[in-house]
């Protein structure tokens, strides 16, 4: 395996732990958030309006779902990208390119984290010996020779 591509290795293994920390934290605030808000009038003590704001509630759901999808399908696709690559299967350089390029582009949790981590991957992925570890054309022995 290419030694540039140990880097990609562990950029993407760091990856996926993240996104599972990740997905508990935005799990755990889904559960814990409350979509009932209490609005207390000024000037009438004790008074105390219950108000449900619908939108909130959607986030509510959202929170929950995307927490369990960022632990139970993001994170098991990127460990399964980096375990691909250890085994050097094209099909997996191609998908950390894409996976690569998305984690330089995210914005929503934990930017600076996931840019970093996707700009060393992508150094992993086009450096020169790890490109004709993946890219090694097949030679023809057919071809023509010079001699009558």
């Amino acid at each position: 395996m290419p030694s540039r591509l140990k880097i990609t290795v562990v950029c993407f293994n760091i990856s996926a732990v993240l996104s599972i920390v990740c997905g508990i934290i935005m799990f755990i605030f889904g559960i814990r958030s409350d979509p009932t808000f209490i609005i207390h009038c000024s000037g009438q003590p004790g008074v105390q309006l219950h108000h449900t704001f619908p939108l909130f509630g959607a986030f509510h759901v959202a929170a929950i779902v995307g927490g369990l999808l960022l632990i139970f399908v993001a994170a098991p696709l990127i460990r399964h990208i980096a375990l691909a690559l250890t085994g050097l299967r094209y099909w997996a350089w191609l998908t950390g390119l894409i996976l690569s390029g998305l984690m330089i582009f995210n914005g929503w949790h934990a930017p600076y984290v996931f840019t970093v981590l996707g700009g060393l991957s992508l150094w992993g992925l086009l450096d020169k010996e790890t490109l004709e570890a993946f890219l090694h054309r097949p030679t023809n022995d057919r071809q023509p020779t010079t001699e009558n």
